[in-house]
């Protein structure tokens, strides 16, 4: 089963993507979350229609990470929160890398590409292809499967935390001259004392 993910809007290009992927031989199923855009739902309803139950189209959905776990491939655009689920998860990743990519999401498709953590191609046109050659070679899903498994865990909401701690009692320590500005009339306030300061 393939997931089509792409940020809370969804994308055009996921009608053609589906349609092709299905046009494959085999029996691909798809899931297209379509995010919080209604045009591009209403758009993919056809296709679900004549898909025999191959694709399921979804507006808006808190439950991502079901469909991502129930999934062998994620298509997606490299960005952050996508990917880092689908590492979580243990599912490769299908994305685009070219001059279209935002910068800050240039280096989570080149980190794809050179961990060996799914595929990155060169064009969006790719991706049906990409999509179908993964699916014809069970012994490179596994190597990224492999690859995937060998990540350390994502601690990233931790180390955040530990940050935000670590500047909060920064701050508690910092001399008067550096802290914050008090409440103009407040207790310690220099009005009205005649400071300069």
């Amino acid at each position: 089963m393939v997931l089509l993910l792409f940020g809370g809007k969804g994308s055009p290009e996921m009608r053609p993507w589906s349609e092709a992927l299905l046009r494959e031989p085999g029996d691909v199923h798809v899931i297209a979350v379509c995010g919080d855009n209604p045009r591009l739902l209403e758009s993919m309803a056809e296709v679900e229609a004549g898909a025999g139950r191959r694709l399921r189209r979804l507006g808006f959905t808190d439950r991502v990470a079901d469909y991502l776990a129930a999934c062998d491939l994620l298509v997606t655009k490299p960005g952050p929160g996508s990917l880092a689920e689908a590492f979580h998860q243990g599912v490769p990743v299908v994305v685009a890398w070219n001059a279209h990519t935002i910068p800050q999401e240039r280096y989570n498709a080149r980190l794809v590409q050179e961990r060996g953590l799914g595929v990155a191609v060169r064009s969006w046109r790719q991706i049906p292809a990409a999509v179908t050659e993964l699916r014809r070679d069970p012994q490179r899903l596994d190597y990224f499967r492999a690859r995937l498994a060998a990540l350390p865990p994502n601690r990233a909401v931790f180390e955040v935390l530990d940050l935000i701690a670590e500047t909060l009692e920064t701050a508690a320590g910092t001399p008067e001259r550096y802290a914050l500005p008090r409440e103009r009339g407040g207790r310690g306030s220099s009005q009205g004392t005649g400071s300069t300061q």
